[in-house]
């Protein structure tokens, strides 16, 4: 006999009397799912996707505000890193010509208004001599600092032919330095947030070789790669080391990333005028030879059991 009230009678646990949870049932039979557990009244539970139950105007059936710093629909997406603001205004402002969104700019989340990648006391987003950017994965956020400015600033995914030998876990970046004194130098600094780099790879042009190529860009004085932990500065020339056009022509232009390479010294081999061990481990055997190693023990023995003897 069914029991009066009873919404559920082929589930014994719900009913009028039964404890209410936040499942998406009615589980006392009010009339109500999860009652219990929307605190704001804005009509989701907790675990029903409100993200904030004390607040009735954050939940999954708002539209984000792609200006406030606030993740309004509860989707983990904070302004213009939602879907649904890519059209708005706000999400296409870019302030100082450097080819990165505002938002973009402002800190991995993209809300940090004050955001400051190479300390220079100025927001990245208000300026083009600093440019900040999430890698082509998202998984780092990078920052790049010229103090002649950047434009044309790019985070670019793996390339066609990247050496193979060579990990970039950054991905590639292109970039343009604009108003530089023809054949003049040039430098960008590269700031890192995770594994250190110890190369650089750029694909371009260069004298002699005008086919675009890979090439390892490491500082030789005058141009190249210098490397420190986790900041990079790029020395360039204008038409020369660096510039994809080998012609002065007052830009710079550039492509290309850093990355992480094995780098082993190899074993010495015989020959020559004398010996030496780079990278490598030495053990007893190394040392001794497998017959020293055998009379080095029966020696040990032979002296143990004589100090036995005494004792």
């Amino acid at each position: 006999m069914a029991n009066s009230g009873d919404c559920n009678d082929g589930n014994v646990s719900i009913n009028p009397a039964g404890v209410e949870t936040c499942n998406g049932i009615d589980d006392n039979c009010s009339g109500q799912t999860d009652e219990d557990f929307d605190a704001d009244g804005d009509g989701y539970a907790t675990c029903g996707g409100d993200c904030n139950d004390d607040d009735a105007a954050l939940n999954p059936g708002v539209l984000e505000d792609c200006g406030d710093g606030i993740d309004n629909n509860c989707d983990d997406l904070i302004d213009c890193t939602d879907n649904g603001c890519s059209p708005d205004p706000v999400c296409l402002s870019d302030i100082d010509n450097d080819g990165i969104r505002d938002f973009e700019e402002k800190g991995p989340d993209g809300v940090d208004t004050s955001y400051d990648g190479n300390q220079d006391g100025i927001a990245d987003y208000l300026q083009n001599e600093a440019v900040s950017l999430h890698s082509y994965d998202r998984t780092h956020y990078v920052t790049l600092a010229c103090p002649n400015g950047l434009s044309g600033v790019l985070s670019l995914g793996p390339l066609s032919d990247a050496p193979e030998e060579v990990a970039f876990p950054y991905g590639f970046f292109r970039m343009t330095i604009d108003g530089v004194t023809p054949g003049g130098e040039e430098r960008v600094t590269l700031y890192f947030d995770g594994e250190a780099p110890n190369t650089y790879y750029l694909f371009g042009s260069t004298i002699g070789e005008p086919t675009p190529h890979w090439y390892e860009f490491l500082y030789d004085g005058k141009t190249g790669a210098e490397i420190r932990a986790f900041d990079v500065t790029l020395h360039f020339v204008d038409g020369d080391g660096g510039d994809d056009n080998p012609t002065p022509d007052g830009t710079i232009t550039s492509e290309g990333g850093p990355g992480i390479i094995s780098r082993q010294a190899p074993l010495a081999s015989g020959g020559g005028g004398g010996c030496s061990i780079i990278g490598r481990k030495i053990n007893a055997s190394d040392a001794f030879g497998t017959y020293g190693v055998i009379l080095l023990a029966a020696l040990c023995t032979r002296i143990w059991r004589r100090v036995r003897k005494k004792m």
